[in-house]
Formats: C-alpha cells, sequence, structure tokens
C-alpha cells in the first residue's frame, strides 16, 4: 500500500532520496514519486520552492521512520493531508488545465504527464481506463498545440483522489535541456 508523506526539509531532491535509501533502506519500489512544492501558482515561469516535498512511497517506509528516533533538525516526515486549498472553488470544475510550455510537442507533453499518470495506475490510486488527456491543437499536420492540455477523470474518481493526484504533480518539473528547468502548472479547470 502506498501513501503520500510530506517532508519538512531544506535538502535537494537527491539527499532527500539518499536519506530515505541509505539511513531508511528505501528500494526503487518504495519511492515512486516526489514533487516539491511550490508557491507562486499565479506565475507559473519561476515558481518558488518551499522546504515541503510530497512523495508517494510504501507506507512501510513511513511506519519505519516513525519508530525510529530522529535526531536531524532538518529533516521530518508525516502522512500528507489534504485541506481545503487542496480542492477546486466554486467556479472551478474537478478536472485539470495543464499548461504546456512552448518548448515542448503535444506528443512530448502527454508523454510527461502519461508518465506520471502510470505512477497513480501502478499504485492502484486509479485505473488507467478511468482519466483522458486532451490537448487542444493549433495544427493536425505540425502538431503544434495551444499552450495547455485538460485532463479529464471518469466520475468513478473520486474528488479527494484527484486532489491528491493534482497535489503530487502540480510545478512538477523537467529540462528542456541540460540547464533549463520548466514547470507544468497544474489548475482546476474553470467552470463554463
Amino acid at each position: 500500500m502506498y501513501v503520500t508523506v510530506i517532508i519538512f526539509s531544506h535538502w535537494t531532491l537527491a539527499k532527500i532520496f539518499e536519506f530515505l535509501t541509505d539511513y531508511l533502506e528505501a528500494d526503487q519500489t518504495d519511492i515512486l514519486l516526489a514533487n516539491i512544492e511550490k508557491n507562486g501558482d499565479k506565475e507559473p515561469k519561476e515558481p518558488k520552492e518551499t522546504n515541503r516535498t510530497l512523495i508517494l512511497v510504501k507506507k512501510s517506509l513511513l511506519d519505519k521512520y516513525q519508530q525510529e528516533d530522529h535526531l536531524n533538525v532538518d529533516f521530518r516526515m508525516e502522512e500528507f493531508r489534504l485541506s481545503s486549498k487542496h480542492y477546486p472553488a466554486k467556479n472551478q470544475t474537478d478536472n485539470f488545465y495543464i499548461q504546456i510550455p512552448q518548448v515542448l510537442s503535444s506528443v512530448d507533453a502527454e508523454i510527461l504527464v502519461q508518465e506520471k499518470m502510470k505512477v497513480f495506475v501502478y499504485c492502484g490510486l486509479i485505473s488507467a481506463e478511468e482519466y483522458m488527456i486532451r490537448i487542444p491543437l493549433v495544427s493536425r499536420i505540425t502538431g503544434g498545440h495551444r499552450g495547455f492540455m485538460l485532463l479529464d477523470f471518469n466520475e468513478e474518481v473520486d474528488i479527494k483522489t484527484r486532489a491528491l493526484i493534482k497535489a503530487l504533480i502540480q510545478n512538477s518539473f523537467f529540462y528542456s535541456d541540460l540547464e533549463k528547468i520548466h514547470y507544468l502548472p497544474v489548475f482546476w479547470s474553470l467552470k463554463k
């Protein structure tokens, strides 16, 4: 069984993974997805990192951490809890609007989001049939997109699951080359 944990630390992702693998003896199947929480959803080009990291891990890893004493003052891990800020407002739907940077083709953008969604399928949070990615195109010949994609869920996926997925993929990053980091801002779609 997998749970989402929140880690409070100023460590790099690499150092967090090193702690989880060396100190807690986690393996590759224990840690599925990590995302540093960021502030600044209004300005998606340069969101500011916080000291909070959301990670999808096996429950046994969290249990092991909680059973041991930890002297390190810059690392705390606990189960993540959704709050009201994680749910859609009254003028929003329960599906996602994801901005696509122009450096990504529609095919690459779909692959990027599909890879993240496969993690949720793998851990049993949703099934592959319960979501659909739609990318409005400018041209079917070139594959040029309009700068966004829609991620729709079937009725079977409850709002809590959708909110958890959004929290885990919100402003996740990718590299367009070795130096440039880009983010994928995820918003609740607006009602028409």
